[in-house]
């Protein structure tokens, strides 16, 4: 009754990453820093402080892990207030080999809050950590995340 029936879509793999971000969490006048999913790509109320980081790659091929802990530091791009982390998830479901390239379907991405946001510039390092185990409620990564601005140390000058 509806046509003929659609492939099912399985991937292959599944590539994670983190983005730090300026995040507007004002709706009708009011602020509510709340978790937030959203299409992919950009968008008017989100500034990209940073290139996405990968903190783990999923092989469906393979056992899939419970756990994702991750730890690093992420160059800011440009300066803004981080006040936010994006969470990305990317669906590789075919590798076209004769195009060297993948078809993907990215994911609606995860904006959650930070609990105290921080001034950047431009070329700072921000340490991020996070864990969360598989299906966990979003309450439990939240909590988990620590983001600290590194100090910047400036080359000493020898004088003349």
């Amino acid at each position: 009754a509806f046509g003929p029936r659609l492939p099912a879509f399985i991937p292959d793999a599944s590539v994670l990453g983190v983005q730090l971000v300026e995040q507007d969490f004002c709706f009708s006048g009011y602020t509510a820093p709340v978790p937030l999913f959203k299409p992919p790509g950009p968008h008017p109320d989100t500034r990209w402080l940073s290139d996405p980081q990968i903190y783990s790659t999923i092989s469906y091929d393979a056992a899939s892990p419970a756990d994702f802990p991750w730890e690093g530091s992420v160059t800011v791009q440009c300066d803004g207030t981080l006040n936010a982390l994006s969470f990305l998830t990317n669906n590789l479901l075919a590798f076209v080999l004769q195009e060297h390239r993948a078809v993907q379907w990215p994911m609606n991405q995860l904006i959650l809050p930070l609990s105290n946001p921080i001034a950047v510039r431009t070329n700072d390092t921000v340490a991020v950590r996070f864990a969360y185990r598989a299906g966990c409620p979003l309450e439990a990564l939240q909590e988990s995340l620590v983001i600290e601005r590194q100090a910047q140390w400036l080359p000493l000058r020898r004088a003349a």
